[in-house]
């Protein structure tokens, strides 16, 4: 078991590289100008170099009962998540249709990546971090589908096309390179190369987070209602955790496994239903409430989470 001191040691870096991003936009070092070239950078050619880092020669992946459900289990996480929200958003005020949409998935759908795989690497390591990629790969195919349908209020059209990206190619062929021993057959110098790149990833993306988190606090969403904020804390940071604790206690699952759905269940609001608020018809306000507050809130509750699972999955 990992002691308090080593969790916080973990969050800590998280939310100061976060606050990077912010001080970066803030002083205009980081334009929104670079914006898009550094996301793509990060999603297509950073994530796939840090997922490949992560799963080749992973034994943990070796596993065929535990590679084949973590999907499934990343899937019916946010799901239960987008359904729990969804039915308490009136709580909170919001109209039918695009605001109670919006709150369902902003408040469902948690940070899977940027938060969740500096922690998981702190804490558990690289081969847990394996493990969280083929679990995301089943939150993607879900993000790309049923998300998008309910955040639209209609079919997901041509958004299944988006699910063939190059993190879910790469982790997909990591699969596979991993099956038939990669690590023993392909050059150092390029296994080393992609290291470098990998462990670029995820500071890169978390001052992007930062970035576009400072760009929102200057808009004043929260002057009109402080009620989306403070329900999306309650069900996202509060009620769903333990929701996710309590499936990774009951379920006959590995050490891995068990720990990604702890992380994951600590994380707050993932900041990507702000983007597919705005593109497909939703309330971005809603979605920039939500992921605001849950965010701040996480500055607690992430140490809070995973000291307490730490606790109940060692029984």
């Amino acid at each position: 078991m990992v002691d308090s001191s080593a969790i916080l040691c973990a969050v800590l870096p998280v939310y100061l590289i976060i606050g990077t991003g912010w001080f970066l936009r803030r002083t205009h070092f980081l334009s929104r100008a670079a914006d898009a070239t550094l996301l793509s950078l990060t999603i297509n050619v950073l994530t796939p170099c840090l997922a490949l880092d992560s799963m080749l020669g992973n034994r943990a992946l070796q596993n065929v009962g535990a590679t084949l459900s973590a999907p499934f289990l990343g899937m019916g996480s946010i799901l239960f998540g987008m359904a729990v929200c969804f039915v308490l958003a009136p709580l909170a005020g919001l109209k039918k249709g695009p605001e109670q949409r919006t709150f369902a998935v902003s408040a469902g759908i948690y940070n899977w990546s940027y938060l969740a795989l500096p922690v998981v690497l702190a804490l558990y390591g690289k081969e847990t971090v394996g493990v969280l990629f083929v679990y995301n790969l089943g939150l993607e195919i879900t993000l790309w589908t049923v998300a998008i349908m309910v955040i639209s209020g209609g079919a997901p059209g041509q958004s299944w096309r988006r699910l063939f990206n190059p993190p879910v190619l790469a982790i997909l062929t990591s699969l596979i390179l991993n099956l038939l021993h990669g690590e023993n057959w392909i050059p150092r110098p390029l296994l080393s190369a992609n290291h470098m790149l990998g462990t670029c990833a995820f500071p890169l993306g978390l001052m992007l987070v930062g970035a576009t988190l400072y760009d929102h606090t200057r808009t004043g969403i929260f002057r009109g209602s402080v009620r989306t904020g403070l329900l999306g804390c309650v069900l996202r940071v509060g009620i769903l955790p333990l929701g996710m604790l309590a499936l990774a206690h009951a379920l006959p699952l590995t050490p891995e496994l068990k720990a990604v759905l702890l992380v994951q269940a600590a994380m707050p609001s993932a900041v990507f239903p702000i983007l597919m608020a705005q593109h497909y018809g939703g309330s971005p306000v809603t979605a920039l409430r939500v992921v605001l507050a849950t965010s701040i809130a996480g500055i607690v509750t992430i140490p809070f989470w995973v000291r307490l699972g730490q606790v109940w999955l060692m029984r």
